[in-house]
C-alpha cells in the first residue's frame, strides 16, 4: 500500500510538472532559507555554551544604584570579591579573575605591533574549556612574566608553532611563553591572542597586594564564578551584596547591588553595560526578527503548495470520484495526499540543503561567522526531518482534508465543486503578500534610519581625517615636534591631539562638574582634552569666546559646549571659574585631593562625539596638559587623493621621530561605519530574505493566476468574440488578484510600523517618517504582482478563442 502511495505521488509531480516545478522550488527556497536562519540564530544562542558545566558559571556584574553612574551595569569588580569570593561564600567553589591595562606593544625579532592583551589568574584554563595546544594549564599562568600566545599570534610573530620556551618583549619587559592555545571559538564572548598572568602585575606594582589590601570600592577586576550545583543564585548574591557593602567606605554606601549574569546570557544580554572584553555584543531584537522571518518564509512557501493543491481541485476532483466509488475510504485519500506532500517537501529539502551549502561560504565571509552543517550532528538531522514533516503537515493537510470530501456522485458528473472553497484561497493570497509587505516595509524603514544615520549632521567633518594613536612616550611629551612632521607633509592639512575621538570604541570619560550656582549639584559631562588646533581639524565652530592659545597659559581652560553652557547658566564667557572633582572612567573613578578649578574661555557648538543612539550630551574640552586626561590620538586632516600615500607618508614622519613604536591609524569615517555595521549587516540579511519572501509570494501568485486562467479560457474567448479589447481582458483577468494584494499591503503597511518601533527606539535621533517611501513601497509591490499576473493573463488574451470553443 504504501509503496503504491508513493507511485501516485510520483506519478502526479510529473503529470503536473509546471506546478510542481513552481511548489519544489519555492519549497526549496523557504526551507533554505529557514535552514540558513536557523544556523544564524543557532550560532548566536551557542555563545559560551561549550564550556563545561556552563549553567554552574557566572560572570559578576555590579548594578549601580546611586551616584552619577545610578542605573548603569559595571562588570569589573573590586579585588577583594575578585580574590576572595570563594572563600568568603560556600557555595562559590571557584573563581577567575581578569584585569586589562590596555594596549602594549610587543615585539620579537622584525616583528611588532600595539597589541589588545589580558592578564588572568593561574585558573583560568582550568576554570573555562579552552584547549591549550601546547603547556601545562595548571601552570602556564602560575608565574610572573608569562604568557600564553594563540596560535594566530604565534604564526604572526614566529611563523611556527613551536613557542612554548620563546621569549616576547613586552614593553620594556622580556615575557617567557608557557602555553599556545587554540584560536578562541567564534562564539565565544572573551578573545584574546594574548594572555598574561595576573602574577605578572607584581613586577610592575611591588606593593600590590598593600595598596589593595582593603579594596572594596574599585571596579577593576572582571570576575566570574562557578557554584556548587544547587545553589540558589538569588541567595549567593545576596551574600555577595551583604559581604562587600558591609567593608565599602561610607561615601560607597549604598551605591550598588551584586548579581551573577549567567555565563550563556553575556553574548546577548549585555548591551550597555560596562565591561573591558566583550566588544560586539549580541542583540536579541534582530534573532527576534530572524525568528519571524524563518517562519515567514516557510509559511509563505507553503501556502504556494496548499493554494496550488485546492486549484488543482477540479482537475483531480475525478480521480477522488473514482477511488471513492472503488472503496477507498476518506483516510486512505487523506494519506495518499499527505505522501505526495512529503514526497514534495523532501525532494525539497535536498535542493534547499545544497543551496545553503553553495550559499555559507559567503554568508560566512559577509556575516564574519564561521557557521557549519555538520553531517554528523544528529540535531541535523533532527532539524531537517523536523522541517520536512512540519512542511508536508502545514502545506499538505488542508488539501487532503479538502479533495478527500468531494463528493463522487457531483464530481463524476462532471459539476465543479463549491465556489466558496475560493475564499480560503483569497485570504491565503492576502496573507501571502501581506506577510511579503510586512518584511519589505520592515527593511525600508531600518534603510531609511540607517541612511539617516549616515548623512546626519554631526556638527563636525568626518571624512578625509586619519587618527594615529598615541602609544608610547616619545609620542605623548614629543607630540608637538611630531605635529609639526605630519604638516609639513602636502597631503595634511591641519593636525591635532586629543584624549578621545568622536565615534571612540573606548569609554569616554564623564567629568563631574559643580554647578555655579548651586554647589551640591554636579552635573555629568563628557570629558576632552584637546590641544588648540582641535577645533580647526575638526571644523567646529566656536560660538562665543576664544580657542586655546599656544602662546598663553592655558593650562586651567576649557571649552564648553553649548549644551553644557545652558545646563551651567553661562550666555557669555567671562571666564567663569567651574570646578571639576572627578572625572570616571567607565567603572573608575579619579579624583584628586582638591577639585580641578577651570575657567571657562569659549563655547563651541553642539557636537555628536557618541553615536546617535546616544542623545546629545553636555561637554567639556579642557587643555591638554590637564591633571585627569593626558593626550591618546593624533588627527590629521587630510587630503584623500590616494589613501595609501599619505599613510606611507605619515608613518614616514612618524617614524622620523620615534623610530622603535610600530603605527597604528584608522580612518575616522570608518570607524563611524563601525558603530552602525551591525545594524547595516543585520538590515541586509533582513532585505535579502525579504526579498525571498517577495519572490516565493510573486511564484505563488503567477501559478495561481495560470490555473484559474485556464478555468477562464472560454469566457475570455467569447469577451473576444462580443468585441473585448486585450487591455480590458488583462485588466478584468488581473482585478481579482491585484485587489488581493491591494488589501495585503493596505493591512501590512501599520504592521510594518508598528513591528519597527522598538528597533528604532533604540536610537536617540530618528528619521522622520516618509510616506512617499511607504507609498512607493506600496506601489512598487502593486506593480510587481500586476506583472506578475500579466505574465500569464496576455497569454490567455491572445489566444485565438476558435481554441477555446471548438469543443462546444
Amino acid at each position: 500500500m504504501l509503496r503504491n502511495y508513493w507511485k501516485i505521488a510520483v506519478r502526479n509531480l510529473i503529470r503536473y510538472r509546471g506546478f510542481s516545478a513552481i511548489n519544489i522550488f519555492g519549497l526549496a527556497l523557504g526551507m533554505g532559507s529557514f535552514l540558513l536562519i536557523c544556523l544564524h540564530l543557532a550560532h548566536e544562542w551557542s555563545f559560551d555554551t561549550f564550556h563545561e558545566d556552563h549553567r554552574q558559571r557566572f560572570r559578576v556584574v555590579q548594578s549601580v544604584e546611586s551616584g552619577p553612574s545610578a542605573g548603569n551595569q559595571v562588570v569589573p569588580v573590586n579585588w577583594q570579591l575578585s580574590n576572595r569570593v570563594s572563600e568568603v561564600i560556600p557555595e562559590v567553589d571557584a573563581s577567575v579573575t581578569l584585569l586589562t591595562f590596555g594596549r602594549q606593544t610587543i615585539r620579537h625579532e622584525e616583528v611588532s605591533a600595539h597589541e589588545p592583551f589580558a592578564m588572568a589568574s593561574a585558573n583560568f584554563f582550568e576554570f573555562f574549556s579552552f584547549p591549550l595546544l601546547d603547556g601545562d594549564p595548571a601552570t602556564a599562568l602560575l608565574e610572573p612574566a608569562k604568557v600564553v600566545l594563540s596560535r594566530q599570534s604565534a604564526l604572526r610573530y614566529f611563523g611556527h608553532l613551536d613557542v612554548v620556551g620563546e621569549m616576547l618583549e613586552v614593553g620594556p619587559m622580556e615575557v617567557e611563553i608557557t602555553g599556545l592555545m587554540d584560536d578562541f571559538p567564534d562564539n565565544s564572548h572573551l578573545k584574546f591572542d594574548f594572555l598574561f598572568s595576573l602574577a605578572s602585575t607584581r613586577l610592575a606594582f611591588p606593593d600590590w597586594d598593600t595598596r589593595l589590601e582593603n579594596d572594596y570600592n574599585s571596579n577593576n577586576f572582571t570576575t566570574y564564578v562557578h557554584l556548587v550545583p544547587g545553589s540558589d543564585r538569588k541567595s549567593v548574591e545576596g551574600k555577595i551584596t551583604d559581604w562587600v557593602t558591609g567593608n565599602w567606605d561610607e561615601e560607597a554606601q549604598g551605591s550598588g547591588t551584586f548579581w551573577l549574569q549567567p555565563l550563556a546570557d553575556i553574548h546577548l544580554n549585555s548591551a550597555g553595560f560596562e565591561e573591558e572584553y566583550h566588544e560586539l555584543p549580541g542583540n536579541p531584537r534582530y534573532l527576534n526578527a530572524f525568528v519571524i522571518a524563518a517562519f515567514f518564509i516557510l509559511l509563505l512557501a507553503s501556502i504556494n503548495y496548499t493554494n496550488l493543491a485546492t486549484a488543482l481541485a477540479t482537475r483531480r476532483s475525478r480521480e477522488v470520484g473514482m477511488r471513492k466509488v472503488l472503496g477507498s475510504q476518506r483516510n486512505q485519500l487523506i494519506f495518499q495526499f499527505l505522501t505526495e506532500s512529503l514526497v514534495l517537501s523532501t525532494i525539497s529539502l535536498f535542493i534547499g540543503f545544497s543551496l545553503v551549502q553553495l550559499a555559507l561560504p559567503g554568508y560566512n565571509q559577509w556575516t564574519g561567522k564561521e557557521l557549519t552543517l555538520n553531517m554528523l550532528d544528529w540535531e541535523v538531522y533532527a532539524l531537517l526531518a523536523g522541517i520536512v514533516v512540519g512542511v508536508s503537515l502545514l502545506a499538505g493537510s488542508y488539501p487532503a482534508l479538502f479533495l478527500s470530501r468531494f463528493s463522487p456522485a457531483v464530481v463524476l458528473k462532471g459539476q465543479r465543486t463549491q465556489r466558496r472553497r475560493l475564499g480560503v484561497r483569497e485570504v491565503l493570497v492576502v496573507i501571502q503578500f501581506g506577510i511579503s509587505g510586512l518584511l519589505v516595509i520592515a527593511t525600508a524603514i531600518m534603510y531609511h534610519q540607517l541612511r539617516y544615520l549616515e548623512n546626519k549632521d554631526l556638527g563636525f567633518e568626518k571624512d578625509q581625517h586619519l587618527v594615529v594613536d598615541i602609544n608610547s612616550r616619545i609620542a605623548r611629551s614629543q607630540f608637538e615636534e611630531i605635529k609639526l612632521a605630519f604638516t609639513k607633509l602636502p597631503s595634511v592639512e591641519v593636525s591635532s591631539v586629543s584624549s578621545r575621538v568622536p565615534g571612540e570604541w573606548k569609554n569616554f570619560p564623564m567629568a563631574q562638574v559643580e554647578h555655579p550656582d548651586h554647589k551640591e549639584e554636579q552635573l555629568d559631562m563628557i570629558y576632552l582634552a584637546a590641544d588648540w588646533d582641535f577645533l580647526e581639524t575638526y571644523d567646529i565652530d566656536l560660538v562665543k569666546g576664544r580657542n586655546f592659545s599656544r602662546e598663553r597659559n592655558d593650562s586651567a581652560t576649557v571649552l564648553i559646549n553649548t549644551r553644557a553652557a545652558q545646563l551651567l547658566g553661562i550666555s557669555e564667557v567671562n571666564e567663569q571659574v567651574i570646578e571639576i572633582p572627578s572625572v570616571r572612567f567607565g567603572a573608575r573613578l579619579q579624583q584628586g585631593e582638591e577639585a580641578y578649578q577651570v575657567r571657562v574661555i569659549g563655547i563651541v557648538n553642539d557636537f555628536h562625539f557618541e553615536d546617535l543612539r546616544q542623545s546629545l550630551k553636555p561637554m567639556i574640552i579642557s587643555y591638554y596638559n590637564n591633571p585627569y586626561h593626558s593626550i591618546d590620538y593624533y588627527t590629521l586632516k587630510i587630503s584623500m587623493d590616494d589613501p595609501q600615500q599619505v599613510v606611507r607618508e605619515v608613518t614616514a614622519a612618524y617614524a622620523s621621530i620615534d623610530p622603535d613604536e610600530p603605527v597604528e591609524y584608522h580612518f575616522l569615517d570608518e570607524q563611524w561605519e563601525d558603530k552602525y555595521r551591525s545594524d547595516t549587516r543585520n538590515g541586509q540579511l533582513i532585505a535579502g530574505f525579504s526579498g525571498l519572501a517577495v519572490l516565493i509570494a510573486c511564484m505563488g501568485l503567477f501559478a495561481l493566476a495560470s490555473l484559474t486562467i485556464q478555468y477562464r479560457l472560454k469566457e475570455v474567448a467569447i469577451r473576444k468574440v462580443l468585441g473585448g479589447t486585450r487591455r480590458q481582458l488583462v485588466a478584468t483577468l488581473s482585478w481579482s488578484f491585484i485587489k488581493l494584494v491591494g488589501i495585503a499591503i493596505v493591512l501590512s503597511l501599520p504592521l510594518g510600523i508598528w513591528v519597527t518601533r522598538s528597533w528604532l527606539a533604540t536610537f536617540a535621533y530618528r528619521a522622520q517618517l516618509s510616506w512617499v517611501l511607504l507609498g512607493g513601497l506600496a506601489l512598487l509591490l502593486v506593480l510587481l504582482a500586476l506583472g506578475t499576473v500579466s505574465l500569464r493573463t496576455l497569454r490567455a488574451a491572445n489566444q485565438n478563442p476558435v481554441k477555446a470553443l471548438r469543443n462546444e
